[in-house]
Formats: C-alpha cells, sequence, structure tokens
C-alpha cells in the first residue's frame, strides 16, 4: 500500500461513523417523519441539528451536541430556534486559533464557491440570456419577481 492509499484508507475509517449515523437520520427524515405530525419545538429540527452538527464538529462532540438537543425536547425547555455552536470544544489547555488565519481561510472559501462555475442545462443561457435553467443563485444575488395577487371583493 503507498502512502495516499494508507491517508485514504484512514479517512475513509475516520469519516464512517459519521456517514453512517447521517445516513440513519437521512433515513428517518425521508421515511419516518412524514408520517408523524409537525411537532417539532425548535428550528432547525432536532434531525437537521443532528446532521449539521455532525457535519460541522464530527461524530464525538457532533454526537454529544446532537443527544443534548435531544434532551432539550420537552417541556421543560424553552422552544425557539437553536443553531448549532459555530466553534467546536476546546480544552482549557488547549491554543487558541488565530482568528487572522480564520478570516482569511473564510476569505479564501469563499472565493472558491465565487469561482465555481455551473453551466446551465439550456443551450444559449450560460452567458447570461433571457433562460436561467440549472443556475445557482447564492445569498448575494436577490431576486424581485413581478407577480402580483389581487383579491377581488
Amino acid at each position: 500500500m503507498s502512502a495516499s492509499s494508507t491517508q485514504a484508507f484512514i479517512r475513509f475509517c475516520h469519516l464512517l461513523p459519521r456517514r453512517v449515523v447521517i445516513f440513519l437520520i437521512e433515513l428517518y427524515r425521508t421515511w419516518v417523519s412524514p408520517l408523524r405530525l409537525p411537532t417539532c419545538r425548535f428550528e432547525p429540527t432536532c434531525s437537521g441539528y443532528a446532521v449539521e452538527a455532525l457535519t460541522r464538529h464530527g461524530f464525538f462532540y457532533g454526537g454529544v451536541l446532537s443527544v443534548i438537543r435531544l434532551l432539550k425536547c420537552g417541556p421543560w425547555h424553552k422552544p425557539g430556534y437553536d443553531p448549532v455552536p459555530e466553534e467546536s470544544f476546546r480544552w482549557p489547555w488547549m491554543p487558541k486559533p488565530d482568528p487572522a488565519l480564520d478570516s482569511q481561510q473564510a476569505l479564501d472559501d469563499e472565493q472558491a464557491e465565487q469561482d465555481q462555475e455551473f453551466p446551465s442545462t439550456h443551450d444559449g443561457s450560460a452567458d447570461g440570456g433571457p433562460a436561467v435553467r440549472g443556475r445557482v443563485i447564492t445569498e448575494d444575488t436577490t431576486i424581485s419577481v413581478g407577480v402580483s395577487a389581487k383579491s377581488e371583493g
């Protein structure tokens, strides 16, 4: 085995538990959740929170956050907006990350997202023509639709 294939195997084994749990949550969201009445007291829903926490923070810390969120699902806790924390858990003796590096990484990631081209599925619209099928609209883009509904009466 070469070094790159060994690293790929280690990464696969590292991500496997997270992917299995996310797969099980997605099965629940697809097959079980639609059969139940929507009773979630939080935004995002507990399953959405769990997927985001596992994706953002990994299997162990994301799993702990998900269990804590499920324990809040009772009449003893105030409902409402409860987002996944931005920062991961850090032990007090661990050095804090440099905010300048984090902001530069965020700028680099944003630039990489903007540099991606998403070709249109319709001929002639890739250059901004009238047909806009298959385009990705980012948060910076605002769309106004000229449709209004008038009620008679």
